[in-house]
């Protein structure tokens, strides 16, 4: 091994840069770009992923209050209904 490295290392800065590329600490451009647009797409992938859960919440918490709503007016019916008369406030 310690040969190889000698053996790149008398060829100057063309040595220097294959022996970065075969550790690894120096990657071609093609690669970069082909990594930068994987990040890009992953980036955007969970952008679009967080704000359909944001769009979720907000739909959940808008049937909650309707919901709510809906009982209060079964509520206020039965009670109305009691009130004329009707036996258990109109519960059949």
């Amino acid at each position: 091994m310690d040969e190889i490295i000698g053996y790149l290392l008398n060829y100057g800065v063309l040595g220097i840069m294959v022996i970065l590329l075969l550790l690894g600490l120096l990657i071609p451009r093609p690669t970069l770009e082909d990594v930068k647009a994987d990040r890009d797409e992953w980036r955007d992938a969970y952008q679009t992923e967080a704000q359909a859960h944001r769009a979720t919440r907000e739909a959940l918490a808008a049937a909650n209050e309707r919901a709510d709503a809906a009982v209060e007016t079964a509520r206020v019916a039965n009670s109305l209904l009691g009130a004329l008369g009707h036996k258990d406030g109109g519960t059949p």
